[in-house]
Formats: structure tokens, sequence, C-alpha cells
């Protein structure tokens, strides 16, 4: 069975983190605040630029014909329980597979060592976990909300954006570096709601990440990666 757990903090984590130490804060047996109502009561955002939410919708199953056409080889996401929406991202050359993160929640992260900066590889992190509210202006306010309050992300900027005939949002932002000799990262994620089979809504992110934004061959695979994310209902996922 999916879990339940709240996802906004994982969501954070996973963004935040990317392929170093993710951090598992709000994840332990730690008192946290876990009720619905509690997670999604707070609507403000301070420090975005652009939309605060997309229109308010029902979380639908994803439009596989409505999908951007991947102009490099694509890889599947793998599912964790039955009906899940499928997801599936391009994978540009250079780009290979990282297991050691391979959870319930990240389910799948690709990086490329020929692009090292600053002793970080950059790299490309697919989340799945259920979501509590099936509004995706709400989800979508919130999984913000936590990235900016308990990821620390800096001048985050929100582009509504559409994937499979779902409404999205694409976020870029800043990380302060892990420690006092790494270097700051910068981040570009799609955030995505769709149903599963059996009407569980689905968070879906995916984010990119280097500490080198001005690479060229970083900016046109990130780019390539972004814009060719696919989300489509269960059925369609193969």
């Amino acid at each position: 069975m999916a879990s339940t757990k709240p996802l906004c903090i994982r969501f954070a984590a996973a963004l935040a983190a990317g392929l170093v130490a993710i951090t598992t804060a709000g994840c332990s047996d730690e008192p946290q605040p876990v009720s619905f109502e509690e997670l999604f009561a707070d609507k403000t955002i301070p420090g975005i630029t652009g939309p605060a939410a997309p229109r308010s919708t029902f979380a639908p199953s994803g439009d596989s014909s409505a999908c951007a056409a991947a102009d490099t080889a694509t890889v599947d996401v793998p599912a964790f329980a039955t009906g899940e929406p499928g997801v599936r991202v391009p994978q540009p050359p250079g780009w290979t597979r990282f297991t050691q993160m391979d959870s319930e929640i990240i389910r799948l992260a690709l990086t490329n060592p020929s692009m090292i900066a600053n002793k970080f590889a950059p790299n490309i992190v697919i989340t799945v976990e259920p979501s509590p509210s099936q509004d995706a202006a709400t989800v979508y306010t919130q999984a913000q909300h936590n990235l900016i309050n308990l990821a620390g992300a800096l001048d985050m900027a929100v582009a509504p954006v559409t994937v499979c005939g779902l409404p999205a949002e694409r976020i870029t932002f800043r990380s302060p570096g892990m420690g006092p000799q790494s270097a700051e990262r910068h981040l570009q994620a799609i955030q995505v709601l769709a149903r599963g089979d059996s009407g569980q809504a689905y968070l879906i992110s995916v984010t990119v990440q280097t500490t080198d934004p001005n690479n060229a061959d970083y900016q046109r695979d990130a780019a390539r990666m972004l814009d060719g994310v696919q989300v489509f209902a269960p059925t369609a996922s193969h």
C-alpha cells in the first residue's frame, strides 16, 4: 500500500539535498505537525516571484497524446504501488543511473560525472509521493512554502506550465551549500499533481541541480530533461 505520510517535508528534503545526504527531518519519530489541517493551513509563500499557485483543479490523469515529444532516449520512472501515474523523463547522453538514494519517495536519479564542478556532479532527482489533497494549487503552494522554510530555498521564481495536459509549475531557486566548503546549488524543478487508478493523487517532482549554472552543456541537458517530462495514466505507462 502506498504511504500516506505527509508529502511536503520529504519533498522539500529531496529537492534541497539531491544525491548527497538527503535529510530525513520531518520523517523521524520526533513530534511533527502532521495533521492535514495543519499541513495545508498556511498558504503564504514569502520570497516567491511569479504566480503563487496555478488555477485550482482536481488532480486528473495525464493525457499521453498531449505530452511533449522527447528528442533523446527516455527512461521510465519505477512505480512503487500498482495504479500510480506513469512517469517518464529524457536521459541525454552522459547521464547515468544513480541508485544509492532509491526509496519509496525517491524513484529515480541520474547524474553526469563529466560535468562535475566544485566537487559536485549535476543530477536529476524524481520523487513521487501520495498527496493528502487533490487540489493542485494547494499542494504546489504548500510544497513551495516548505522549500523556503524547511530547505532554505532562495530567490524562488514560479511559472505555470502544462505537462501532458496537466496544470503544473516550473520552479527555479538557489540553495546554500551543504557545508562551509560547499558551493551554492542552482535548482530547477517541475512539479505535477496527477491521479492514479484508485483516485489517489500523487505529487511528482522532477528536479535538476548544479553548482555550475553557466555550463552550456548542462543548460542544454537540463532544458531537455525538464521540457520532456511525461506524466500519464497508469494504463498508458508502457
